[in-house]
């Protein structure tokens, strides 16, 4: 029997369905994000951030119009808000080494002073340049960066001292690579609220101080380099008055931060092209560490810190053609996740042996795996030891050289004020043996006192049982 012309082709259809690999995935849904704009900042606090719940609105930005703000809780609200994002370090310079790598600190070395990145390990800026991307950094860090490694694979990379002139220059670039047709790969990198306090005002801008300090008395406190400098060795010891002034100062310095963030954004949004430049880039914001602010012993350290007040930062990624926003997502996810997050989203790279993407969490047309791991952070110490800390779930590992481990429970103890590995001794050893393995695993490229990963083992090997092994 003769079949007709329609049957036969809705066989083939179906032959050529089946011919298709199981295994491939669909297509990304929706508009794929030409230019990517990539904000890290210094010593910003994810528990200081308004649109994670903080009391003052210090990344709300009111506009005298009533219209809403392009600043950091704009990109928190109509993006992606993931809520328990650790540091690969309280040392930004570690830290960025991580963000722009997806290597962890031991592996990318930027843990010791006078380091750069290893010359066979990729940077995103040389991912998106040999993708043909015009590459652009423009930098305010507290340390200088273009020695680290972090300069190659950047067309433009410039350096400055002050976060506002940062972004005059991106603001200049912009307009002189005007009519360049090429996608964009914009770095922005601002020093924001590192130490010493004192935010100073913008042209145009609003009184940064009045807006949490007002009348306040600040008692000794006169903001200067000196008493920042004696705040963190212990030799000034800060009144309950003088401590909240010191809280109110951080968070006027955020807010001031907040100011240039939207500045930033609106000279993308009003550009003179046919359609403006932020709505066709993906925007992501991550802390690049965080700040004590005398919660343990009067610490006020900026750099050197091992528990979530320095390693608790904000992640944001906004992209509205492409991923749905106006969620926060909780579960712990890493600076490490960065990297290969952006290399996946705009297809210039794929994942690497032991590497996750944040989009296995933000998608849903299509289920993938997002391994659990430890958030593993790393800090060299003044004294030329290590500080090791590991966010397990609502668990927090600390861990210094042959150090007695401290254990926390996070939900229960967000402060971490109650040290549980005495009561605890079986948990802290399991937390521990899980850390050692994760270190095993870690290509290590530091020379540190002989063999990097042999020193970290030796952190380790006392508080998990066994032997520090080849």
């Amino acid at each position: 029997m003769m079949r007709s012309t329609s049957h036969i082709r809705r066989l083939a259809c179906v032959a050529l369905i089946a011919m298709v690999p199981a295994c491939s995935e669909p297509t990304r849904p929706g508009v794929q994000a030409e230019h990517l704009v990539l904000i890290t900042v210094e010593g910003l606090r994810a528990d200081h951030v308004s649109s994670l719940g903080y009391y003052r609105r210090t990344t709300d930005f009111d506009r005298a119009d009533g219209a809403a703000a392009l600043d950091l809780d704009w990109i928190a609200e109509s993006g992606v808000n993931f809520s328990q994002a650790m540091a690969a370090s309280s040392d930004p310079r570690t830290s960025l080494g991580t963000i722009h790598t997806g290597a962890a600190p031991l592996t990318h070395g930027l843990l010791v002073d006078g380091r750069a990145l290893p010359d066979d390990l990729p940077t995103l800026a040389e991912d998106f340049a040999a993708a043909g991307f015009r590459t652009a950094a423009f930098l305010c860090a507290s340390d200088a960066l273009a020695d680290t490694g972090l300069a190659r694979g950047f067309e433009v990379f410039v350096e400055t001292t002050d976060d506002h002139r940062a972004l005059q220059a991106f603001a200049k670039d912009l307009e002189e690579s005007r009519g360049d047709e090429r996608p964009r790969f914009w770095w922005l990198h601002f020093s924001g609220p590192r130490q010493p306090w004192s935010p100073a005002p913008i042209a145009t801008g609003p009184d940064f101080r009045a807006a949490f300090l007002g009348g306040r008395d600040m008692g000794r406190l006169d903001e200067s380099a000196e008493t920042f400098r004696a705040l963190r060795d212990g030799t000034f010891e800060p009144t309950p008055v003088e401590r909240d002034a010191l809280v109110a100062l951080y968070d006027c310095e955020l807010l001031r931060l907040d100011f240039l963030v939207r500045r930033g954004f609106e000279s993308l949004a009003n550009t003179d092209e046919k359609v403006d430049l932020l709505a066709r880039s993906a925007v992501v914001v991550v802390g690049a560490s965080g700040v004590e602010l005398g919660e343990r012993a009067g610490a006020w350290s900026d750099d050197s810190g091992s528990f979530e007040e320095s390693l608790h930062v904000p992640l944001l990624l906004r992209h509205p053609g492409s991923i749905t926003g106006r969620r926060i997502l909780g579960g712990t996810v890493e600076h490490a996740d960065v990297a290969p997050t952006l290399r996946e989203l705009f297809g210039v790279g794929d994942l690497r042996d032991g590497e996750r993407s944040l989009l296995a969490r933000t998608d849903s047309y299509v289920r993938r795996e997002f391994p659990e791991r430890p958030a593993l952070t790393l800090v060299a110490t003044p004294d030329g030891g290590l500080s090791l800390s590991a966010r397990i779930n609502d668990e927090r590992l600390v861990l210094e050289y042959l150090g007695t481990p401290r254990l926390y429970d996070l939900a229960r103890d967000p402060s971490q004020r109650h040290d549980l590995a005495a009561e605890m001794p079986e948990r802290a050893r399991e937390l521990s043996r899980s850390v050692f393995d994760a270190l095993l695993a870690t290509p290590a490229h530091l020379d540190w006192d002989g063999d990097g990963r042999e020193f970290l083992l030796r952190t380790l090997h006392a508080a998990a049982g066994r032997e520090a092994r080849d």
